[in-house]
């Protein structure tokens, strides 16, 4: 008796520290629009303000077009699919959603990108997802004599908030 205990016991726990890697919940970010945003101290740097927005949208990994796809398979995370532009092959990475605030940690291919949640209004007058990047750091490192105060990628998503 007590071993068939023991063995229904370690049956138990097997089954409950199983991996779940089923998907609960699947959400997308179609991505309608792109801008980007740059603010220098100086105006008298080699590099303008168009230049830095040019060079963000450029190496904005996600074009209008594109696509997030989120998939829980925890609580707080999951796969993530993304899709660079319209009828692209999507890149598998994971994310992580920080319980309790609206920010996304994405991370494929060699990025890992950090994205604050937050809405805008479309023409029509509907709140939709707007998922804003903050690049200041990247590209302080990349042009330290820039004078740099600000860089922000925006994608403006067509997901209702």
């Amino acid at each position: 008796m007590k071993r068939i205990v023991s063995w229904c016991c370690l049956i138990c726990m097997l089954a409950c520290s199983e991996a779940k890697n089923e998907v609960f919940y699947t959400t997308n970010y179609p991505i309608e629009r792109v801008e980007a945003l740059a603010t220098l101290a100086d105006e008298e740097t080699t590099l303008t303000q168009e230049q830095l927005q040019g060079e963000v949208l450029t190496s904005a990994p996600v074009k209008a077009g594109g696509n997030y796809r989120l998939d829980f398979n925890r609580f707080n995370g999951g796969e993530l699919y993304v899709t660079p532009e319209t009828s692209q092959t999507p890149l598998v990475g994971s994310f992580t959603k920080t319980p309790g605030t609206r920010i996304l940690i994405f991370s494929y291919v060699e990025i890992v990108d950090t994205a604050q949640i937050s809405s805008w209004r479309s023409e029509e007058g509907e709140n939709l997802v707007k998922l804003t990047f903050d690049l200041t750091s990247q590209y302080k490192e990349r042009y330290p004599d820039a004078a740099i105060e600000k860089v922000v990628r925006e994608e403006y998503t067509t997901k209702p908030y």
